[in-house]
């Protein structure tokens, strides 16, 4: 009877040992999901601000058709999710967004054209 509890206590510590690392595990990779949904949707937010500055007239403080100039607003720049960088392409029709996570998971990565489409999101890092 001694050496069947034995086991028995040995065999609980084993199913609750892989079921805390399990647990771990799952919570690392919703960490990793949300941040990433989190930067998609300020780069969403930021993009619709730079496509409203390309088509605004140069006399309303625009870019009247081109992205030269654009400033974005400074709570879309840096927040709890990450931060977000961009460069405007040399004939100013289009701007390559990149956001950095906070958290080292990873960029992802859009470039806005002049008809104001996104191109598909790259993801770098843990965000692949």
């Amino acid at each position: 009877m001694g050496q069947q509890q034995l086991l028995f206590i040995i065999l609980g510590i084993i199913i609750i040992g892989a079921a805390i690392a399990i647990g771990i595990l799952m919570y690392g990779s919703q960490n990793v999901q949300s941040n990433r949904d989190s930067l998609v949707g300020d780069l969403n937010d930021i993009t619709s601000a730079a496509y409203g500055y390309y088509m605004r007239a140069l006399i309303l403080g625009g870019g009247g058709g081109s992205y030269m100039g654009f400033t974005a607003p400074t709570a879309l720049l840096a927040n709890d999710d990450g931060n977000i960088t961009w460069t405007v392409a040399a004939n100013g029709k289009s701007v390559t967004f990149t956001a950095h996570s906070k958290y080292a998971y990873g960029t992802v990565i859009t470039v806005l054209d002049a008809s104001g489409k996104l191109s598909p999101f790259e993801y770098t890092g843990q965000f692949q």
